[in-house]
């Protein structure tokens, strides 16, 4: 069951995330399609207006676009200069606010941990109160039975928690492939 519930998410995440990602690649080529800083500035107002009205990009880009440093005149250099990185503005953050649950999604693999040991501790419980009247007794068969009782107790339990902490490993690495990829 933990392992559907996580497949289901990363499914869903997936479906939603993936054209985000080509719409990050169409901007990138984009950009990268101008040869040299003085390509970049002589087709800056293209760029800019393209950018200002992309729905993915617009305010992360408004704000970039405000820490940019235009060629001075008669400095010789047609170089448009920044302040800080691009990187500091199209986070992961800023560029899916309101187009996905983020915390959502990084909630997820707690959950996932949380309930492999949630079944963990109910498989203990269970496989407890399972073998508790056979271990009490001096009947070797029933007490055989009840230790059997108990270690598949112990045994799902366990299972529980590795298949909980393997869906989240499973999904943090996924969600870290598509975030920063």
């Amino acid at each position: 069951g933990i392992a559907i519930f996580g497949g289901i998410v990363y499914q869903y995440f997936r479906s939603k995330i993936k054209p985000l990602e080509s719409k990050i690649r169409e901007a990138n080529d984009r950009i990268r399609r101008t040869n040299g800083p003085e390509d970049f500035a002589s087709t800056f107002e293209e760029i800019n207006s393209w950018m200002e009205s992309h729905p993915l990009f617009g305010s992360s880009w408004k704000e970039v676009s405000l820490n940019l440093l235009p060629p001075q005149p008669g400095s010789g250099s047609q170089i448009i200069r920044n302040f800080h990185r691009a990187s500091e503005y199209f986070t992961p953050g800023a560029l899916l606010s309101g187009k996905m649950n983020i915390s959502f999604y990084q909630w997820v693999p707690n959950a996932l941990t949380g309930l492999g040991i949630l079944g963990t501790f109910l498989g203990l419980v269970a496989g407890l109160y399972l073998a508790n009247e056979g271990l009490m007794t001096n009947d070797t068969a029933k007490t055989n039975a009840a230790l059997g009782s108990l270690l598949g107790g112990a045994s799902l339990a366990f299972s529980t928690s590795f298949v909980g902490v393997l869906s989240s490993l499973l999904m943090n690495w996924k969600q870290k492939h598509h975030f920063h990829a």
